[in-house]
């Protein structure tokens, strides 16, 4: 019944008859849209690939850039790990303000609205001088929409899946040639008791229970001016199962907003950008989900602002200036009340003037009254050997503060902690001749107090300043796209090598895969597509000291697409876990056994 009364509010608002005229793009100064995706190690997910991804943020990246994610359970938290770091040391932005959770750090991916979003930019590598701290392993910004004259486009799309599980959406999008205006809901339910496959068992206390919700609105004053509201709100009841070994009775209640205003101008070479968001984040975790008593309630509040200003001279020669400021305070049951301040401010050039040598290059200075932060830098560089090679390379350095639970959490925090910092270097060569294209990178990173969190012999897990750390790796991909006859055949291999390892000890991190691979392969007939998809990877040690590992597998899915009445209509049909494997990606949780999902999606 809200769902249906959401949608009713939604195709009854006045944008939703509005006409559309001829296009224009918000040429808006982002954070992400300085770089130059072209030399800097920056891939980018367009509106074409998240309209008809079937599949959840964190599926989608582990497909599309071979992101390998520590997902505790079908559903569950799914956490981001690149280039052998942790998900504290990849940033997550959402249009450009920083969004990893203020207490621990990180983003959860399972909870994030995917068609919220029109585009979703993957920074490999260090990024500190452009984008501040935990930009370490990556980054990714995360989009919403903002090309004006676009005209009215709606979506309704319903899922349903084995293990009682239920996903509906809706939203709409309504462009102009002086506003855009866009909205939508999301829902999604699980009973999550899956069978662990060759066992007995099932997966007992998963149920999932997660709303998201989304509004954004773009006007302009004029033709040089422009003012914009975003907004983004998760609501996620999820029961924390247990392990093969221990039940569970336990509950966690995230309820997360975000909004933002903000002014943006552009006048012939300059532009400028003003913007102030406040970010609000609320869990309760309860021990015994029937006991109120049980419960631990947590908080954290976030205003953040920033300006940038850009001049670019010929479109050869681009300069950023800008400078952003935040408040944070963390407090709660299990946390100490504390609060800090941060400022930074950095400078960033881009030289795009000739075909043979590109590069940009970043200073960046940050303080907090917690920590003391050196200036950092950067310097990207693509040299064109010819039509068909090019030479990337990247110098950086960069950092992380230590989050609030990492310092402050009343079981497990040290408040010795120091700040980290890195040295991250890059080298690839890309390829590509007509139709196929091929990337080889290399990387490293060089490692200073890293912080990363680690059992301790009474069962809790602490941080520590791992004394040196360091990762490095080979990420490989080729592409390839043609036709045989009637049938078009796209075809992707991804491998990423990674070893990472404590220097000090000589042992490899852990939940760290040294060998992981992504096969994508599709052939679309007309309106029919069918696709296999191929994941690798290796075994992964859950000790520090290299006793105890979960084994390699190999996993298979696979759908069937069928768009009907010239794409307005879209049936898929998809299977996971084709084979039935079992699988463990954190120690003693099974991975769901062969699983089935019918999605139906309708555009108008």
């Amino acid at each position: 019944m809200r769902t249906l009364i959401l949608i009713s509010i939604l195709l009854s608002s006045p944008f939703f008859w509005a006409q559309s005229k001829e296009y224009y793009t918000l040429e808006e100064v982002k954070l992400y849209g300085f770089l130059n995706n072209d030399i800097s190690n920056t891939s980018e997910l367009n509106d074409s690939i998240i309209a008809l991804a079937n599949e959840s943020a964190t599926d989608l990246l582990r497909k599309e850039q071979n992101i390998y994610f520590k997902e505790y359970g079908q559903g569950m938290l799914a956490s981001i790990s690149m280039r052998g770091t942790s998900a504290s040391h990849t940033a997550v932005f959402w249009n450009g303000v920083p969004i990893n959770s203020r207490l621990n750090g990180q983003t959860d991916f399972n909870n994030l609205y995917l068609k919220s979003f029109d585009r979703i930019h993957i920074k490999k590598g260090g990024g500190s001088s452009l984008l501040g701290s935990a930009a370490i392993g990556g980054s990714i910004n995360l989009s919403t929409p903002q090309e004006y004259n676009k005209g009215f486009s709606a979506r309704v799309s319903s899922q349903i899946g084995s293990y009682d599980s239920f996903l509906n959406e809706v939203s709409v999008v309504n462009s102009t040639d002086s506003s855009i205006t866009s909205s939508g809901i999301e829902t999604y339910f699980s009973e999550n008791d899956y069978t662990y496959p060759g066992l007995k068992q099932k997966n007992e206390n998963g149920q999932i229970e997660t709303y998201n919700l989304f509004f954004s609105h773009r006007s302009k004053l004029n033709e040089s001016q422009h003012l914009y509201i975003n907004s983004l709100f998760n609501i996620s009841d999820k029961n924390n199962s247990g392990t093969l070994y221990a039940p569970s009775t336990a509950n966690l209640k995230n309820n997360i907003s975000n909004i933002m205003l903000g002014w943006f101008m552009k006048r012939q070479n300059l532009s400028l950008e003003l913007k102030t968001a406040g970010i609000r984040e609320h869990y309760n975790y309860l021990t015994n989900k029937d006991d109120l008593n049980s419960s631990l309630q947590n908080k954290s509040d976030v205003l953040f602002q920033q300006l940038d200003f850009t001049y670019t001279l010929n479109m050869k020669h681009r300069i950023l200036l800008g400078g952003s400021y935040e408040y944070t305070h963390g407090y709660g049951e299990s946390i100490f009340d504390k609060a800090y301040h941060k400022t930074a401010f950095y400078l960033l050039y881009a030289h795009t003037g000739t075909n043979v040598i590109q590069y940009n290059i970043g200073i960046r200075k940050e303080s907090t009254t917690a920590f003391e932060i050196p200036w950092v830098f950067s310097l990207e560089t693509k040299y064109r050997v010819s039509d068909k090679w090019n030479l990337k390379a990247s110098l950086s350095n960069n950092f992380r503060i230590p989050t609030i639970n990492d310092l402050y959490w009343k079981q497990g925090g040290n408040p010795d902690l120091k700040a980290e910092h890195t040295y991250n270097a890059d080298f690839g060569i890309q390829y590509k001749i007509s139709k196929h294209s091929f990337n080889l990178n290399t990387f490293l990173i060089e490692g200073k107090d890293v912080i990363q969190w680690q059992p301790t012999v009474q069962q809790i897990w602490r941080p520590f300043n791992v004394k040196e750390f360091q990762s490095m790796g080979i990420e490989w991909q080729d592409d390839h796209l043609f036709n045989i006859g009637s049938i078009r055949v796209n075809w992707r291999n991804q491998y990423t090598y990674t070893r990472a390892i404590d220097k000090f000890t000589g042992n490899i991190a852990i939940y760290v895969p040294q060998h992981y691979f992504h096969m994508d392969f599709g052939l679309t007939y007309g309106t029919l597509k069918w696709g296999i998809q191929q994941a690798y990877s290796g075994k992964v040690f859950y000790t520090t000291d290299e006793s105890a590992y979960n084994e390699a597998y190999n996993l298979t899915n696979t759908y069937l697409n069928k768009r009907i009445y010239q794409g307005k209509f879209q049936v898929c049909f998809q299977v996971n876990n084709l084979l039935n494997k079992y699988y463990e990606i954190i120690a003693s949780r099974p991975m769901p056994n062969r699983n089935y999902q019918l999605k139906l999606t309708l555009n108008f």
